[in-house]
């Protein structure tokens, strides 16, 4: 069976497919109208399950994807405008599928249940897919990290997603991996210069930015690392039967802040708008430099994550 890999932006990809062979651009024709479309977008993503088995985690075995089990209104209102690059490949011998929504776990809900709905007939293929039935659809990208203990391009593999919205647990088999990796050092690893643990993601609506916002949301959630779409990911996983997983790497350590400003820069799903962005630079020069160095931690962490995601891959 194949895996689902669901990012904000296409650069947190970046690693990934580099190491994916016969990797393919792939068209993401809409989801089929549902009579409920026209209502209104709900604020946030469907609150997780209570009272279920294995950590709120609970099989819908409905329809194409669980899609009955869906509210339509998630894909209302601003769903159209999200930038969606998509593509498959083979990664260890696996059909993979690989999609930026966009920055939130809303976006990030859109983009599981597109990925999982649209998809089913675009792996050139004949039925069953290897992408119809994926052993598991992963949040993958950067994080910031709460845990003083955890450096820039360190991989998490969280055993437990929350937000304000729920808890979702992650797959055993991946997490189990993780831990055998952190035990004996992944050879991936050792080799750049980072280690691969485990711990609890905690999914913010909102960037956390500063050392001081980090260390209050670390007492507060009792989280190693912070991120913006995985609860969107376990959310749809939760409704579709499909166990839900996430890999990330810390962009950003428990000490270290993000470029003051940053998200007066971007849109709601988090593309850079030009015009402010020029107009920062105007008023604050320094900024160019503030922005290449973020950029260049970027693609080393996107490295990163692509040489974990291919030694973890097989455990998925």
């Amino acid at each position: 069976m194949g895996l689902v890999f669901i990012s904000a932006f296409r650069s947190e990809l970046a690693g990934i497919r580099r190491r994916a062979a016969g990797v393919r651009r792939a068209a993401l024709p809409e989801p089929a109208a549902a009579a409920d479309q026209a209502a209104p977008a709900p604020p946030r993503i469907p609150p997780a399950p209570s009272g279920s088995e294995d950590g709120g985690r609970r099989a819908v075995a409905i329809g194409a994807w669980g899609a009955d089990a869906i509210p339509a209104a998630a894909f209302a209102g601003d769903a159209q405008r999200d930038p969606y690059s998509a593509w498959i490949g083979t990664l260890g011998g696996r059909r993979i599928a690989m999609l930026a929504g966009g920055m939130g776990a809303r976006a990030a809900f859109r983009a599981a249940f597109r990925a999982c709905v649209a998809m089913r007939g675009l792996a050139g293929d004949p039925p069953p897919s290897p992408l119809r039935d994926p052993a598991a659809v992963v949040s993958v990208g950067f994080c910031g990290g709460l845990d003083e203990t955890l450096r820039r391009g360190d991989v998490l593999v969280p055993s437990r997603i929350v937000s304000p919205d729920g808890s979702w647990e992650c797959s055993r088999k991946l997490i189990e991996a993780a831990v055998a990796a952190a035990e004996t050092g992944a050879a991936s690893g050792r080799k750049r210069g980072f280690r691969i643990l485990s711990g609890t993601l905690y999914c913010s609506p909102t960037i956390v930015r500063t050392a001081a916002e980090k260390r209050a949301l670390a007492d507060a959630a009792g989280a190693d690392a912070v991120d913006m779409e995985s609860a969107g990911v376990a959310a749809f996983c939760a409704r579709a039967g499909i166990p839900a997983a996430a890999v990330k790497v810390v962009l950003d350590g428990a000490g270290e802040e993000l470029p003051k400003g940053l998200e007066e820069l971007m849109d709601s799903v988090g593309r850079i708008r030009p015009a402010r962005l020029a107009a920062r630079l105007l008023g604050n020069p320094a900024f160019i430099a503030d922005m290449i160095a973020m950029r260049r931690q970027a693609a080393s962490c996107a490295e990163n994550l692509g040489a974990a995601v291919e030694s973890l891959s097989a455990s998925i």
